[in-house]
């Protein structure tokens, strides 16, 4: 009897069972027809001695036609298992096969994607670190002259607070000129008409001349200063224009950023977010490369319990009276089966290579959004979408 039986992982076991109780029920019932026919024949010739040797001969040669047809049953039976056992180590082995094919394959391309993006990610860090030293000049650079800027905003306005405060010193002397000559006027036309009633009435004394002539040397002192003191003060509002204007670019400096501090920001922005689209990649492979690592698990298992199998069949034998039946394949198995599990070791260790390159690249990719706040907000902003649609 041929019993096969799968186990986990679909690796059949085969197990050969010599049943015997049927054929001797049979021998059974062929000694009692040939024991009924001997005595049959022992009632008819009375107890003939050469009958009953040639009866016994007879029932000899049936016992060894049946123990030969028996063993040759359980040879077929065995070659029958044999074969059904290499069919299926041998599906297996190809299955494997498959699966270390492919597992090459993504093993170098993953080797290959992992070199380029850690060489894109050294590039992208050491781009990124000119452009934090740049930026630190440059911003450096900005404090420096922000503080220059400053104390000149503070000289220009005390500048202009001295300069308005002249101003107002000038119009008030400009409005008590005015003033003056207002009264030199008034006293002006005052003496006028007194001159010219004098010179109606008669000739004008010395004194009175006199006093005229030093009244009009005042006028003409009076007036001239009355436009030097205009003239003043029109310098003196172009000043303090021209200083609000420096005062309103200064502060247009300070608030407005300047196109080299636009293009740095903007730098900086696009190497954080392939910096997070590097990352994000790096999380994608590493979750193939677990069910990669689950499915060589599941082959290594498989072809563990294939190989004890082999070596329990390759142990066991079967004695049929006084031959022995060994099975003559479990070398070459075993052979093939020690040959897949060194290939599986090589390919575990590309592997381990291959997932060290991956944790240092993840690692620098840390280190970088730790150090870069903003890089923080744009990764969580990325992989929104990715958690939504797990």
């Amino acid at each position: 009897m041929l019993a096969v039986q799968d186990q986990a992982g679909g690796e059949p076991t085969v197990g050969v069972v010599a049943e015997v109780k049927p054929e001797t029920d049979g021998g059974d019932r062929e000694d009692g027809k040939s024991v009924a026919s001997e005595s049959g024949s022992d009632e008819d010739s009375d107890g003939s001695g050469s009958e009953d040797s040639e009866d016994s001969e007879e029932e000899r040669r049936r016992e060894e036609e049946r123990t030969r047809r028996r063993a040759e049953r359980l040879a077929a039976m065995a070659a029958r298992a044999i074969a059904e056992r290499e069919d299926a180590v041998a599906r297996l082995e190809g299955e494997k096969a498959g699966l270390e094919k492919l597992l090459a394959e993504r093993e170098k391309e993953q080797a290959q994607e992992a070199s380029e993006l850690q060489t894109s990610m050294i590039e992208t860090l050491e781009a990124v670190e000119i452009e934090k030293q740049r930026h630190h000049s440059t911003r450096m650079e900005a404090l420096a002259r922000l503080a220059r800027l400053e104390v000149t905003n503070g000289e220009l306005a005390k500048s202009l607070a001295r300069e308005q405060w002249n101003l107002e010193v000038q119009v008030d002397q400009v409005a008590q000129l005015r003033e003056e000559v207002e009264l030199k006027k008034l006293a002006q036309d005052k003496y006028r008409r007194k001159l010219t009633k004098i010179q109606k009435t008669s000739a004008p004394p010395v004194d009175e001349i006199e006093s005229l002539r030093r009244f009009k040397l005042e006028e003409e002192i009076i007036d001239a200063e009355y436009t030097l003191t205009c003239d003043r003060i029109v310098s003196l509002k172009d000043k303090a224009r021209k200083i609000e204007e420096s005062i309103e670019l200064t502060r247009r400096d300070m608030v407005h950023p300047t196109e080299v501090e636009i293009e740095l920001k903007k730098r900086l922005d696009q190497l954080t977010d392939r910096l997070i689209q590097k990352q994000m990649q790096v999380e994608s492979l590493s979750s193939e490369k677990a069910a990669l690592l689950m499915r060589i698990e599941a082959v290594t298992r498989l072809l563990d319990n294939s190989t004890s199998s082999s070596a329990s069949s390759s142990s066991s034998r079967l004695d049929i009276e006084a031959g022995a039946w060994q099975q003559s394949h479990s070398p070459t198995i075993t052979f093939t089966n020690n040959h897949i599990r060194d290939r599986i070791r090589a390919g575990q260790q590309q592997l381990g290579s291959a997932i060290r390159q991956l944790d240092s690249i993840f690692s620098a990719g840390h280190i970088f959004l730790r150090r870069n706040p903003k890089a923080q907000c744009r990764k969580l902003a990325l992989g929104q979408p990715f958690l939504w649609r797990h």
